[in-house]
């Protein structure tokens, strides 16, 4: 099994929002029930964007809250600048997506 790591905004949802792409859910569902593991990042800062669309807490109460009630198993790690560096020591695998590109191929 592989470990799968999204970026939230712009990725999962469109940016700054907490509303899913097209086909987003669909494929995190898909990987879960395969035995992946789900890792999320965000710059989403529980401070600074607290009244914001976006806040960690409005996420918490829309789109996780919709992945728990999908039995979608995930890990979130917030406030988490950009640019994201990955090192590791075995092999590793991009996938460069646009700001708001659908899952659906």
């Amino acid at each position: 099994m592989s470990a799968y790591i999204f970026d939230i905004d712009g990725t999962l949802v469109k940016y700054h929002t907490n509303i899913w792409l097209e086909g987003a859910k669909e494929m995190l569902i898909k990987l879960c029930r395969e035995g992946h593991q789900i890792i999320l990042i965000t710059m989403r800062d529980f401070k600074r964007d607290e009244f914001k669309e976006w806040s960690p807490q409005r996420t918490m109460e829309t789109i996780l809250n919709e992945m728990d009630n999908e039995k979608i198993k995930f890990h979130v790690l917030w406030n988490v600048n950009s640019p994201r560096i990955l090192c590791d020591d075995s092999h590793v695998e991009l996938e460069k997506r646009k700001t708001n590109q659908s899952w659906i191929k």
